[in-house]
């Protein structure tokens, strides 16, 4: 007879423990599927109002082959 009540109270925790694991499991895919959604609506836009006198152009230094702005 223990063995059978050790066994209902293990069943029951199963039971009870899985519908509280797919619970967080739902909320936890909600969340993310908000903070998804708001990060593509908050996302920065790329400008379109850029031209070639808007950019400055990189030289490469020959002794160092790092580049840099030309300041000329």
């Amino acid at each position: 007879m223990p063995q059978l009540l050790i066994l209902a109270a293990i069943g029951a925790g199963a039971y009870f423990g899985g519908k509280w694991v797919r619970k967080k499991a739902r909320e936890y895919t909600k969340n993310l599927q908000q903070a998804a959604k708001s990060a593509k609506t908050r996302a920065p836009k790329k400008p379109d109002n850029i031209s070639r006198e808007n950019v400055q152009e990189l030289k490469k230094d020959p002794k160092t082959g790092v580049y840099h702005v030309d300041d000329d």
